[in-house]
């Protein structure tokens, strides 16, 4: 479990002299303007108010970019198995994993000799072979928690070593300032420790200051004898507040801030004090003190439950309901049980979901695309019509590496491994405010995904009827064994029968157990009062179980087992019951802003499924798929095709009404309408095939692609 400590808030307020003045000075002062501090924060202003060094390491700023100096003595030094090739453990080297690649790489050097960074994919501490590219060269790479060292033959033994490693302070973007916190990034002031900032403000009605002030310990030093972090905002030399935090290195802290601020012109002033950690304060605004929450738009969250097939909401397992929690909040919402996903995997899928757009169309469906900065995101325009925008994913492809991070106040990445109890009490501290917008709340975890796993109390409830036998790790062992045996590829492998069995159990559970978290999660929003506005639950894609093609998992073709997703709305203006009409992720942004009387991004396509504009027939809807240019599927009055290749060929037509597994192939019977349909396809080609996003290529650092591994994402 995470150690955790805060320390009592102390919010001191201005005394009461100085507020009488404030008071009198805007008796005749017009409304109070909102004014969003992030954009006007700029680094280059930042002064230091104190020095700082920890006995391992060495915070500096060259150039504005706060590094890392990491000294390592020539006695720490260790020989490994590779000629030339030394390693020394670095204490807080994994805070590596939080930097931002974008900046300028790291370096080691001695006096005038230098090595160069190189990022290698090597594990020398679990025997792994280290990457001959780098042998007899002068360079480096990190490891876990080790540096690696490579000494050219020839070259004297290296005497005691200079490690610098760069941080990020963020960046601006969409006019504000970027915060990077390492996995968290948000709008914000990025003030660490031994710096102030001041801005002058114009004088305005009455006011406050919303904000969050956030902090990570930088592992330069040991968690249990940290100090507190000190912060304190003063306007004109007079304190509105101050608090303290205890920051931690594997874990991060969250003091919510509300503060009065005088109406009379004057300077602000926002300063921390303590010991190396990186600290922001997030989503900082001074906004007219008379807001009120009461009479804000609806909050709205969405619960993304990354795997998730329709089939396992209301599964019956013999003991009742497989997921008895969603079953009764889907009572209380409408439940679109013909619901497909844009894709099979996350990144289209997620990309899909914030964008109103199919993939063809935002291009995000290669496995190192990267989302545009230029979509129009539904954080985006919820964020622009006063909303806060939150997010809280469990990373890999829904991170900021991958552009699903645009729009969002803070965003909050954080491998939980699909542990969503660690996730909820980072919620319940971050979540709470006086700041009175309305939320717009995303949050997404792995449970159900590989690598499956179940909760004790569930195997033991569940175990027998749903024949949970070996875990996933013991099946994975039996697979590598088989393939070493055989001198094969592991890849080469098909899962028998008896495997699918195994691993559709396991996966079962997992649902089980994200069900009992999901009420969880109501209970965090139900404690802040976030409960009453629009909730949203739905997946990415599903999960194949052998199936088709023997294939077991996920971002293969597109058959309903891994296209097919739950869709629950509830909240206001939503009438409850099972709606059959075709609906897809992609109408997910429309709906959301039909409900709201809001009118959506022009860009966005989808339509509305409920509220203002929802379609009178809906049931004529045509649902299309398009998880590449090359392959699709279609989905009309129960009829489905599937064409792939550039001139969509047809492969396969299905009538789900009487075939919903896909066995018979019913081009004898179907074939002049699918042919009539691919035909209207091509002739649209410019609305679906060209790409009205232009992204990137996602950075694929090291750690990012670990992780992706982890995950099942090899090769894909």
């Amino acid at each position: 479990m995470l150690r955790r400590r805060l320390a009592a808030r102390r919010i001191r307020p201005a005394t009461a002299f100085a507020l009488g003045l404030g008071l009198l000075a805007g008796c005749d002062q017009k409304p109070a303007p909102t004014i969003e501090l992030a954009e006007r924060f700029d680094p280059a202003q930042l002064q230091p108010i104190q020095e700082g060094a920890q006995p391992l390491a060495e915070m500096r700023r060259i150039d504005g970019v706060p590094w890392l100096h990491i000294p390592v003595p020539s006695e720490r030094l260790r020989p490994t198995p590779w000629p030339g090739v030394f390693q020394a453990s670095l204490p807080g080297l994994h805070a590596r994993r939080k930097f931002d690649h974008d900046l300028r790489g790291p370096s080691v050097s001695e006096g005038e000799r230098q090595w160069e960074f190189r990022e290698v994919r090597a594990d020398a501490l679990v025997g792994f072979e280290l990457d001959p590219e780098i042998l007899g060269s002068r360079v480096f790479t990190f490891v876990g928690d080790e540096l690696m060292l490579v000494v050219p033959e020839g070259e004297p033994m290296p005497g005691d070593l200079l490690v610098r490693v760069p941080i990020s302070l963020g960046k601006r973007a969409d006019g504000r300032w970027r915060v990077a916190l390492g996995q968290l990034v948000g709008d914000g002031l990025a003030i660490w420790p031994g710096e102030r900032w001041e801005l002058d403000l114009e004088s305005g009605g009455k006011r406050r200051l919303f904000t969050t002030f956030a902090a990570e310990g930088l592992p330069l030093g040991d968690d249990e004898t940290r100090q507190s972090l000190h912060w304190a905002v003063s306007f004109d030399g007079e304190s509105l507040g101050e608090g303290e935090v205890v920051p931690s290195s594997d874990d991060y802290e969250f003091s919510t801030i509300a503060l009065d601020v005088p109406p009379r012109a004057g300077r602000l002033r926002f300063e921390v004090r303590g010991e190396d950690a990186r600290s922001a304060f997030l989503m900082p605004r001074i906004v007219p003190a008379t807001a009120d929450r009461a009479s804000e738009r609806p909050d709205v969250a969405i619960f993304l439950a990354d795997t998730f097939r329709a089939d396992l909401l209301g599964f019956e397992t013999g003991l009742g309901s497989l997921t008895p929690n969603l079953d009764r909040f889907a009572e209380d919402a409408a439940h679109f049980e013909r619901t497909w996903s844009s894709s099979t995997w996350t990144l289209p899928a997620h990309s899909s979901l914030f964008t109103g757009l199919q993939p063809t169309q935002h291009g995000a469906y290669e496995v190192t695309s990267r989302l545009s900065d230029d979509a129009f995101t539904l954080a985006e325009r919820l964020r622009g019509l006063g909303y806060r925008t939150l997010a809280m994913t469990d990373g890999a492809f829904v991170s900021r590496a991958f552009g699903i991070d645009q729009g969002f106040e803070i965003f909050l990445e954080v491998d939980t491994r699909g542990e969503l109890d660690l996730g909820y009490d980072r919620l319940s501290r971050l979540l709470p405010t006086d700041d009175p917008r309305p939320v717009f709340l995303f949050f997404h975890t792995y449970r159900t995904h590989v690598p499956y796993f179940v909760d004790p109390e569930t195997e033991a409830r569940l175990g027998e009827v749903l024949g949970i036998g070996p875990t996933w790790t013991e099946l994975g062992r039996k697979f590598t064994e088989q393939a070493e045996s055989q001198g094969v590829p592991l890849t080469s492998l098909l899962f028998t029968p008896r495997d699918f069995d195994h691993a559709l159990a396991l996966y079962r559970g997992g649902a089980a157990d994200l069900d009992r978290g999901f009420a969880r999660w109501l209970d965090v929003l139900a404690a802040d009062g976030r409960d009453d506005g629009l909730v949203v639950f739905t997946s990415d894609h599903g999960e194949a179980f052998g199936e088709h093609d023997g294939y077991q998992g996920h971002s293969g073709d597109l058959w309903e087992e891994q296209t097919r997703v739950p869709l629950l709305i509830r909240g206001p203006g939503v009438v409850p019951g099972r709606y059959q009409h075709p609906a897809s992720l992609v109408d997910v942004p429309r709906t959301i802003f039909a409900l709201l009387d809001l009118s959506p991004a022009p860009v966005w396509g989808g339509h509305a499924l409920l509220g203002a504009g929802a379609s009178s027939d809906p049931m004529d809807r045509t649902v299309e798929m398009f998880a590449t240019p090359s392959s699709i599927a279609l989905v009309e009055k129960g009829l489905k095709l599937r064409a792939a290749g550039e001139d969509l060929e047809l492969t396969s037509v299905y009538h789900l009404a009487t075939d919903p597994g896909e066995r018979n192939d019913s081009r004898a019977l179907h074939g002049a309408w699918a042919e009539q349909r691919l035909a209207a396809l091509r002739e649209g080609e410019s609305r679906w095939r060209v790409r009205i996003l232009q992204g990137g290529e996602a950075r694929m650092w090291p750690e990012l692609a670990r992780h992706l591994d982890a995950l099942g994402y090899t090769g894909e």
